[in-house]
């Protein structure tokens, strides 16, 4: 037993030495190295405790893990010890390509459930539909698992077969497809096309190894169309790969222009990126939705547009994770994803929020961010201190109670399943009239859906274009249904209208002008009521 200990404390000891010594100079390994292996010896000394000693056997590996996951949770929430399963699929995020089937999933009403095949894949070949449930994959049932879990399952190498069983509503019996794995590529860019008055609309998803080439085709298609103006949507896209937000943001940014520099407390974290191209997009109106779910090489890109004043930026305020994480492979296929620098826009500004820093940090980013002005290159005053403040604020506005009610119970998708069981109805399914809104209703109330009268006539439009892009989806595939729930998207709407009869930048420019001053007009206002309104002293 003394022996095993040793062995263990040596050899934790020599692994937490090279970790945390092997960025030192010489003369600061001599100079901390006698402190630093007192701490360890002491992590080395609790671990081999918990070992010999806890009521119940633990695993070394497990230990040891949860240590390191501790270490990283009192640094900043973006630095993150990635064990195999995380750094696999961090490796696939990025990549752009897995081998799989080619279905989106997830957990409903507590079955795996088949939230859409993906067009061209061996899924969609199969027939595989939205709504089928997947109860075993390779006769194991699925009953209690994760998607996580299932995703590990139903992905594999190109050429191997997987077996799933399906439980379809309308079909009595479950039955079984063996479908072959392929490579699924993941695209960036789920939609684009043109919309309203001639205006070309593109979202971008993700900024995977695919993205700048992916957008650039996107774009270069819209402009042989010749639409008169562009939105850009990146909400809800988290980021991704930093050359590939260069890389997009070389398609607006003219060349030699700075895009992004970071600083970091080493020196050759200090670097700079700069336009390589000439810009793709060139005197054509353009409108970059975002929210607070676009962040890190997202806000890279929008902040770009804003500071050269290339583009709206329409929405609300953006997430603020302006931190660089530099990925370290460790051993046995786990890696380090550790903060290492900032980011910050052409015109100075910390993309990063105070409240993203590290806790210690804290208190000084957020004064900070309380006085943080800066400046586009043609004078326009913007905010820093974290994020993306847009040029012209559109709240999405919040969903009502009945319509949480609908979207927690997933009322649209099983409403459409359930519909498009019957064969009968796939005739004109698309328009939702006024027999399909009675069918729905009933769902509603089976689920026991407290409404109103005015609730219902008050989302009638959203439910209805909800419904549609659930048939399109189901029927039609993702792309249609993306298309289909444009129709719903309140803020896009609010930028289609803001580019009709728009034909250059300038005129674009003078509606936020009178949108700005109107807004500022109506709040100075609102004040103006409240002083004359307020009770005397």
């Amino acid at each position: 037993m003394r022996k095993t200990r040793s062995i263990l404390l040596t050899t934790c000891t020599v692994l937490f030495l090279g970790v945390v010594l092997g960025s030192f100079s010489n003369r600061e390994v001599q100079a901390t190295a006698s402190r630093t292996y007192s701490y360890v010896h002491l992590f080395t000394e609790v671990l081999d405790e918990v070992k010999r000693n806890y009521v119940e056997e633990i695993d070394t590996k497990e230990l040891v893990y949860s240590s390191i996951r501790g270490m990283m949770r009192d640094l900043d929430a973006h630095s993150v010890f990635l064990d195999e399963s995380a750094y696999s699929e961090l490796r696939i995020d990025t990549k752009g390509s897995f081998g799989g089937l080619g279905i989106v999933i997830s957990i409903r009403d507590g079955f795996l459930t088949v939230i859409s095949p993906m067009e061209g894949t061996p899924a969609w070949a199969k027939g595989i539909q939205a709504g089928d449930r997947i109860v075993a994959i390779e006769g194991e049932s699925t009953e209690g698992i994760t998607t996580e879990e299932a995703v590990t399952q139903l992905r594999g190498p190109k050429g191997t077969d997987v077996t799933i069983t399906i439980a379809r509503a309308g079909i009595p019996d479950t039955f079984d497809y063996t479908i072959t794995r392929d490579v699924i590529e993941i695209k960036a860019i789920p939609f684009v096309g043109v919309l309203g008055d001639n205006i070309g609309y593109v979202r971008l998803v993700n900024f995977s190894e695919v993205a700048g080439e992916e957008l650039s085709e996107a774009i270069e298609g819209l402009l042989a169309q010749g639409v008169s103006g562009l939105v850009f949507d990146l909400r809800n896209n988290s980021g991704g790969l930093l050359d590939q937000a260069v890389a997009v943001a070389d398609l607006f940014v003219p060349k030699n222009k700075l895009v992004v520099y970071t600083k970091g407390r080493k020196a050759t974290d200090n670097r700079e990126w700069e336009a390589s191209h000439e810009p793709l997009v060139e005197n054509l109106p353009l409108v970059v939705l975002v929210n607070g779910g676009t962040a890190s090489a997202s806000e890279i890109v929008s902040g770009a547009i804003q500071d050269y004043d290339l583009g709206v930026i329409m929405g609300v305020p953006t997430y603020g994770k302006g931190s660089v994480q530099t990925v370290r492979n460790l051993s046995s296929g786990t890696a380090l994803k550790l903060t290492t620098a900032l980011y910050y826009t052409p015109s100075g500004r910390s993309i990063h929020r105070p409240e993203h820093w590290r806790k210690a940090d804290r208190k000084a980013a957020e004064e900070a961010a309380k006085t943080a002005v800066f400046y586009t290159e043609a004078g326009r005053e913007i905010r820093g201190g974290g994020g993306i403040t847009p040029d012209v604020e559109v709240d999405n506005p919040e969903a009502t109670r009945l319509l949480v009610d609908i979207l927690r119970k997933d009322l649209f998708f099983k409403f459409v399943v359930n519909e498009t069981a019957n064969e009968e109805v796939h005739g004109d399914v698309i328009e939702v009239g006024d027999d399909a809104l009675k069918r729905f209703r009933a769902l509603l109330d089976s689920e026991e859906i407290e409404y109103t009268e005015e609730e219902f006539a008050a989302e009638k439009d959203y439910i209805v274009a909800s419904i549609r892009r659930q048939f399109a989806t189901k029927l039609m595939g993702m792309e249609a249904g993306y298309r289909y729930g444009l129709e719903a998207d309140r803020q896009l709407q609010e930028a289609l209208d803001f580019l009709a009869g728009v034909h250059q930048p300038a005129e674009l420019w003078a509606k936020v002008q009178a949108r700005n001053a109107l807004a500022a007009a109506s709040k100075a206002d609102s004040a103006a009521a409240v002083v004359v309104a307020a009770p005397a002293q």
